[in-house]
């Protein structure tokens, strides 16, 4: 049935900078990466993508894309899924709606039932496991049926 499991990038925006005006400190999201296959090797490609930028010497003035931003990391990790073989998918989803909190497995646009949602900080490249939670989608299916 496949390894499923989708990726999240995410940086805290510090408050009150170019990138951020308001006077709080909000979450800034990458899309949803998800793969059919190869869930189990989902940490090994954050860790190759990790080293990349640990590694990396460039001048990012000149080489932007190795800077640590979100939509710079996001698409070096994409092109890492695919370079492994793991048939990546893009997806949007609700992302203003989490600016002060990180979302669950269960907010993402896809489900990703084997591995669950990783969401990986690109400042200092923790990864946070969110399981699919199936309780509230059966809950909601019941009072569907009772109210029929």
């Amino acid at each position: 049935m496949g390894d499923r499991a989708n990726v999240v990038l995410y940086e805290k925006l510090p408050r009150r900078t170019t990138t951020n005006l308001s006077d709080k400190e909000v979450f800034n999201y990458s899309p949803v990466i998800y793969t059919h296959w190869g869930g189990e090797n989902v940490e090994e490609v954050i860790q190759e993508v990790q080293r990349l930028y640990e590694n990396d010497t460039s001048d990012t003035s000149f080489q932007v894309s190795m800077r640590v931003e979100v939509e710079r990391v996001f698409p070096n990790l994409l092109t890492s899924f695919i370079k492994n073989g793991m048939q990546p998918c893009v997806y949007n989803w609700n992302a203003d709606d989490f600016k002060d909190k990180l979302p669950t497995a269960n907010d993402m646009p896809i489900i990703a039932d084997d591995r669950g949602t990783y969401f990986v900080d690109i400042y200092t490249w923790d990864i946070e496991l969110s399981e699919y939670d199936y309780l509230p989608v059966i809950e909601e299916l019941r009072k569907k049926q009772e109210v029929e």
